[in-house]
């Protein structure tokens, strides 16, 4: 094999390389040990909305929200180093201002000599996670507000303790406490207290002459 098709097979390898990367689902990027881009492909443009060239002459540290700067600045100083490189998931900025929460996985890449000289990642946009975990959030904090709500026992202990007690709190209750309803004012009975039963005094000996 001459070294011509050599060339050329490499070249169509790595022509359809690149076109798998650029029909990939997710974000697949590569930036250097500061964190500008040295390579990302086409999916960034569906998601972000920003050009490629653009991306290019930026890095992560620029596309990531204001709220975000500081976790990228941190991680490029200190997660990369370390044995493992921890998940990064930060929000990005888009072409419309609008923020794109990614979780991206960062790989690193070292040369022949094992010194390393990049970073290779994955980042997958988790919008439409992200909104149903929040939808599932808002329901369950909603069902434990009418829950709260519905409960006698719930309103008892979010009202005065100078309360009385209502119908339903005591039949579902059976009857109040002392520690709720000790301090309550009643009223007066109108009823006249039970005499307390005894035998009856003995005022006078009966004798058997009349």
């Amino acid at each position: 094999m001459n070294t011509n098709t050599v060339k050329d097979a490499s070249k169509l390898a790595e022509k359809h390389y690149f076109a798998f990367l650029d029909n990939a689902p997710d974000i697949v990027f590569t930036v250097d040990l500061d964190g500008k881009f040295l390579y990302i492909n086409k999916t960034a443009n569906r998601i972000t909305g920003v050009p490629v060239p653009t991306l290019l002459k930026s890095n992560l540290h620029k596309i990531a929200a204001p709220a975000y700067k500081d976790v990228v600045k941190r991680f490029f100083q200190n997660s990369f180093k370390g044995k493992s490189i921890p998940l990064l998931e930060i929000e990005v900025l888009g072409s419309n201002g609008k923020q794109i929460p990614l979780e991206i996985h960062i790989e690193r890449v070292h040369d022949k000599n094992g010194k390393l000289v990049e970073l290779q990642g994955i980042a997958r946009d988790i919008s439409k996670r992200k909104k149903a975990m929040d939808e599932i959030n808002h329901l369950y904090k909603e069902s434990k507000k009418q829950k709260r709500a519905s409960s006698p026992l719930w309103t008892t202990r979010q009202t005065s303790p100078f309360r009385d007690t209502t119908e339903t709190e005591r039949s579902f209750t059976g009857t109040a406490t002392r520690k709720n309803y000790s301090d309550i004012p009643r009223k007066a009975s109108k009823e006249k207290p039970s005499r307390e039963w005894s035998f009856p005094r003995k005022t006078k000996e009966i004798t058997g002459s009349s």
